[in-house]
């Protein structure tokens, strides 16, 4: 998706539809997928690769607006590049309006301009991704990891959480 944005010219048009998913989020830390419920759910661990950042900045906004959810919320954006990040703006923006709820980190796979960290989702093990989400030992019950962006991110991601089995809470977006 992310490509396609980038070759668009000022003055082209762009369609777009949804959301259409089966993912919702309730409030007060609770998903619904389809027919199944993830409720009490204290903690959400956000992937977000490139394009992939959209559906999270609803569900920390929902969050942000919602009178006492406290739900927390740490989203990791994920980047080939530092010019790429999208809704960077709006994103620190959320994470000030928090009150603390909300931790956003930027991370990119090549250097370049800005201060945003150099780290590759391809390097990471899921017990590396689990921490960099603040996932601590015995919050796995009560946390879920959300993740969206291209399907080589996800299929990455999905197998080290498998390969690790402690989180039994994810969803794909």
């Amino acid at each position: 998706m992310t490509p396609s944005l980038y070759k668009l010219k000022v003055g082209d048009t762009l369609e777009m539809m949804g959301p259409t998913g089966l993912h919702r989020y309730l409030g007060s830390g609770t998903f619904t997928h389809g027919k199944k419920t993830y409720d009490n759910i204290k903690r959400i661990g956000m992937l977000a690769g490139g394009t992939g950042v959209t559906p999270m900045i609803q569900i920390i906004n929902k969050i942000i607006e919602e009178e006492g959810d406290d739900t927390e919320v740490c989203l990791c954006c994920f980047n080939t590049t530092t010019e790429e990040t999208l809704l960077e703006d709006e994103l620190k923006e959320a994470m000030s309006k928090s009150g603390g709820k909300v931790e956003v980190k930027f991370f990119a796979s090549k250097t370049g301009k800005g201060t945003t960290e150099k780290l590759s989702m391809r390097s990471m093990s899921g017990p590396g991704i689990i921490k960099l989400l603040g996932i601590k030992e015995g919050e796995e019950d009560s946390s879920i990891i959300l993740m969206c962006g291209p399907d080589g991110f996800v299929k990455h991601v999905r197998k080290e959480l498998k390969e690790d089995g402690s989180m039994k809470n994810i969803m794909i977006w």
